[in-house]
């Protein structure tokens, strides 16, 4: 077994006979792309570690007991396309009697609300940059320049249902887990054509 690139082991696979061969497996495969930041042009894409992310489904409660339930954790329960902050913790709306909790966790809500644990169903990615807005406009029919900071839409990216969050100086964007390959394709895929486009006419 030679090594190439980087260190390999030995170990033994079966093979379509009765006999066992040994086969050079990496000891340190490469991280995936969307693991890490990525830079074109005015625009940067960066997977986020959002913390805990619960779903809220108001069902038949009413919305004043969990707007209670909220406020213990310093979050107000946000009207339809809006976000509310308390410290790392934020409470964005996701559709109709529908929320996101996310980065605290749902204490004491369960009570008020159908809560479940989505921590390991979504990707969540951050697109600052001056050029954030052109590399969406590629994507999704939304004019985020327009939109106020702390605004929440539910829209597609392409084909995939997808929460986009207005922050300050970035869009947070929440994709299905899996579909995370696809995004973060679509979105570096777009962020190179506003990149390209725009060396073309400074040139």
């Amino acid at each position: 077994c030679r090594t190439v690139g980087g260190a390999f082991v030995m170990s033994a696979t079966p093979s379509f006979s009765s006999q066992r061969e040994s086969v050079c497996v990496p000891e340190h495969a490469p991280e995936p792309p969307w693991t890490a930041p990525i830079q074109h042009g005015g625009a940067r894409l960066e997977p986020l570690d959002p913390g805990p992310i619960s779903a809220l489904q108001l069902g038949l409660r009413g919305h004043e007991p969990l707007r209670t339930a909220l406020s213990a954790l310093g979050l107000d329960l946000p009207a339809a396309g809006a976000a509310a902050y308390a410290g790392e913790g934020r409470c964005l709306w996701a559709g109709y009697d529908h929320w996101l909790l996310v980065g605290v966790a749902a204490q004491g809500l369960d009570a008020h609300a159908e809560v479940t644990d989505q921590s390991d169903s979504w990707a969540v990615l951050a697109l600052p940059g001056g050029d954030r807005h052109a590399v969406l406009a590629r994507l999704i029919p939304v004019d985020f320049a327009s939109q106020a900071v702390g605004a929440t839409i539910r829209s597609e990216l392409k084909h995939i249902p997808t929460l986009f969050e207005v922050a300050e100086t970035a869009i947070r964007i929440y994709a299905p887990r899996s579909y995370r390959v696809t995004v973060h394709h679509d979105l570096a895929t777009a962020m190179q054509s506003v990149a390209a486009q725009a060396g073309y006419r400074a040139g």
